[in-house]
């Protein structure tokens, strides 16, 4: 399995990789729909989990 991070994500995790930026809160979100994500993938290509008690947790 590979990791796929959207262009934005890449700079995001590199500067973390680092120690170019401070990390702060880092929040897991779950998508739900039937989507793979490419190079190209934005936010508004995943629609995430709606389901009763779900909520983005933060990683520290």
């Amino acid at each position: 399995m590979s990791l796929v991070a959207p262009d934005v994500g890449e700079v995001l995790l590199l500067s973390y990789a680092l120690n170019k930026v401070a990390q702060g809160d880092v929040k897991l979100h779950l998508y739900t729909n039937d989507y793979t994500p490419v190079e190209g993938s934005t936010i508004s290509n995943f629609t995430e989990c709606t389901a009763s008690g779900y909520s983005a947790k933060t990683i520290s």
